[in-house]
């Protein structure tokens, strides 16, 4: 995930983010239709409710939460966006719970609040260090001093 966070901000300097999501988000469709296909998947025939739950994973996932962490690699660094992803095991816990009933063990709950932390330390990090944009504007503003 690291990789694709680095190279995802890479190519959305050039690229505008609406296509850059068409494109990315349609290859992985094509790569999943193929594995579907190799490995006799049934694509079909499905319950009405299971058609519901693809839509919805594919909506809040998809849609959202993935757009989400691209969008931000447009004013956040890749690190930090990669930390913030330790947080969707947490949701998802919280999810469980409220909609399903699911127990989360206190192991689960102790785990979680160390990552919510690591997640608070990142976000404190991010916003004292210089951005990418902002590293261009420094070096200028130390060449400027020096002349």
């Amino acid at each position: 995930m690291g990789a694709y966070l680095l190279t995802a901000q890479r190519i959305q300097r050039t690229v505008a983010f609406g296509p850059y999501v068409a494109l990315v988000y349609a290859g992985a469709a094509a790569w999943l239709w193929i594995a579907a296909l190799a490995s006799s998947t049934p694509m079909s025939g499905f319950a009405k409710n299971t058609w519901w739950a693809l839509v919805g994973i594919a909506v809040v996932s998809q849609v959202i939460g993935h757009s989400g962490y691209n969008y931000s690699l447009r004013q956040l660094k890749p690190e930090f966006v990669a930390v913030t992803l330790l947080g969707e095991p947490i949701l998802a816990s919280i999810f469980g719970w409220l909609l399903f009933h699911e127990p989360v063990p206190a192991t689960t709950l102790g785990g979680g609040v160390l990552v919510l932390f690591a997640i608070v330390l990142a976000a404190r990090a991010q916003r004292v260090a210089p951005g990418p944009h902002d590293a261009g504007s420094m070096a200028e503003q130390a060449r400027n001093t020096r002349e």
